[in-house]
């Protein structure tokens, strides 16, 4: 294993990034950094690692001032990522005299991430149990925002493709299975309630509910079927899927999961149409180190840390050529088991239980919900140009999402499906997962 770390330098690239811009959050970069450095001592290896701690170390994100008294304030706003849709009203980040805020922002539509523009409003604290909220000093409360410059188009269409599923989708289908089918496809969560949350949580499939490198692997499959059908070359029909790829990642919210499962899929599909084998570790890798050049906050994320994590589970055990040798039942198992292995100390640190039955949740909720992703969308693309079969469509799919929430629901209410586990910190989670590279190192 040694020797397979010290090939990837993008990883020692990613991991010195990580320790570099964790320093404004504790003194475990002391312990990961150097642990690396002594398991794979390769001197390339050694090199990357150390320019990657210098770049995090400069993009290093400040621990902020925090906002603590209400006021009224006015100027120019830019708003800074996609805004999701809340209880209420939608919310963002943006950015107001160098300084970054939640935004709260009126559900009038029109507002898209990049646009700039004038506004007033009010200024609040974060919440008490906020914790750090991406650098946030406090909370904007948007009460008029007069549009200056537009953002780059692709956000603003993607918000159109958001907004139309949503309203398709609300109208035909039941309340329940409608939030269901809109956090699935679009991580439109807002209609879910707690009952629902408790139970994909407790079945260990709440990472279902959240659109990531599942749910690109699940369009792009489809797009490729759909395209295979047409004469045109190989590289077209990638192009084609890449950039409705690109699309359905604005419109499900550019969160770092999808954005990283994108920058992996436009590196593995032109290599697949090229007959080569692209590098998984190193793919996730650079993912990873996009990610954080956009915005070095996301490091603290934890569906950016859990979709790290899962994938580099995924791309290091299942090579092509163990994949190649094993049969149906072990395709259909491995994943899940590698998944949950990898993501499990973090998520044991950060609720301090862990779902005993997630294993199969996921084996049994992961393809229904597969299947409902790519027949919601069909629906709604349908509907766009045969309204009365587009409504057809959706009342099959509210029965689909009908016996999902069931299986959730009874897998959820097993006895005990949760084990808590003792406290511990994120020194332990470094050393835990150093303690599994030691020991794969030294077999190796």
């Amino acid at each position: 294993m040694r020797e397979q770390l010290a090939q990837r330098p993008m990883l020692a690239l990613l991991f010195g990034m990580i320790c570099g811009s964790g320093l404004a959050f504790g003194n475990w970069p002391w312990i990961g950094f150097p642990f690396l450095c002594l398991l794979v001592w390769r001197w390339k290896f050694l090199g990357f690692g150390v320019a990657g701690f210098l770049i995090g170390f400069v993009l290093m994100p400040a621990v902020p001032e925090l906002e603590r008294e209400r006021r009224g304030v006015s100027g120019n706003l830019l708003v800074s990522t996609v805004p999701e849709y809340g209880q209420e009203a939608r919310l963002a980040w943006g950015e107001y005299e160098g300084k970054r805020y939640r935004l709260i922002l009126p559900d009038l539509g029109g507002i898209h991430r990049g646009d700039r523009g004038s506004f007033s409003g009010e200024i609040r604290a974060l919440s008490e149990v906020a914790g750090y909220s991406r650098g946030s000093v406090g909370v904007i409360k948007v009460e008029r925002f007069e549009l200056k410059d537009e953002g780059f188009f692709l956000w603003r269409w993607g918000d159109q493709i958001a907004a139309s599923f949503r309203e398709s989708s609300t109208e035909g289908l039941s309340a329940r299975s409608a939030a269901i089918v809109r956090g699935v496809c679009f991580n439109q969560t807002d209609g879910l309630d707690q009952e629902d949350w408790a139970a994909y949580r407790r079945f260990g499939v709440i990472h279902l509910l959240s659109a990531s490198g599942f749910h690109v692997v699940v369009v792009a499959g489809m797009l490729l079927g759909l395209f295979s059908l047409f004469p045109m070359p190989r590289l077209v029909q990638i192009g084609l899927v890449l950039g409705v790829l690109c699309l359905f990642a604005a419109a499900a919210g550019f969160r770092p999961p999808i954005l990283r499962a994108v920058l992996m899929a436009g590196i593995a599909l032109p290599a697949y149409a090229l007959r080569r084998e692209a590098d998984g570790v190193s793919a996730v890798s650079l993912a990873g180190v996009v990610n954080l050049m956009l915005d070095p906050t996301v490091m603290v994320d934890l569906g950016f840390q859990l979709s790290m994590l899962t994938t580099f589970g995924l791309v290091w055990v299942i090579t092509p050529q163990r994949w190649d040798g094993w049969n149906w039942g072990a395709r259909l198992v491995a994943p899940t088991i590698i998944a949950t292995c990898a993501s499990y100390p973090l998520l044991g640190s950060v609720f301090g239980v862990v779902s005993w039955v997630g294993i199969i949740g996921n084996i049994v909720a992961a393809p229904l919900v597969g299947l409902l992703v790519v027949f919601s969308l069909l629906a709604w693309a349908v509907e766009s140009l045969v309204p009365p079969v587009g409504s057809t469509l959706w009342m099959g799919i509210d029965g689909l999402a009908s016996v999902v929430n069931r299986i959730v629901e009874i897998g959820g209410s097993t006895p005990g499906p949760e084990l808590v586990l003792p406290a511990y910190s994120v020194a332990g989670v470094v050393g835990l997962y150093g303690l599994i590279l030691a020991i794969g190192g030294w077999k190796k």
